[in-house]
């Protein structure tokens, strides 16, 4: 079907159906923003919190190094996903 053809009605239908998806989309990649933000940076702090028992430690280091980045990714990826969302709609 040609979109010249279309009758009014069926143009409304059709953008109420893709208002709908957008609605749904969006407000899945806000959920998934606020717990990839939530899990990354709790991830993270645990990781940071690794105290080995004899002293420092080559993996105690690593873990750090581990823990801090993913705290970074954290950071990043939560207000991505949210700006992402925020996209989906606007003409």
């Amino acid at each position: 079907m040609v979109e010249e053809d279309k009758t009014v009605e069926e143009v409304e239908k059709t953008e109420e159906v893709e208002e709908n998806y957008g609605a749904g989309v969006k407000l899945i990649l806000w959920i998934a923003g606020f717990l990839s933000s939530l899990v990354c940076i709790g991830a993270g702090y645990d990781m940071t919190s690794i105290r080995s028992v004899a002293g420092t430690s080559v993996a105690e280091a690593y873990y750090n190094s581990v823990g801090v980045f993913v705290i970074g990714i954290g950071l990043f990826v939560g207000p991505l996903l949210w700006g992402i969302a925020s996209l989906i709609g606007k003409k």
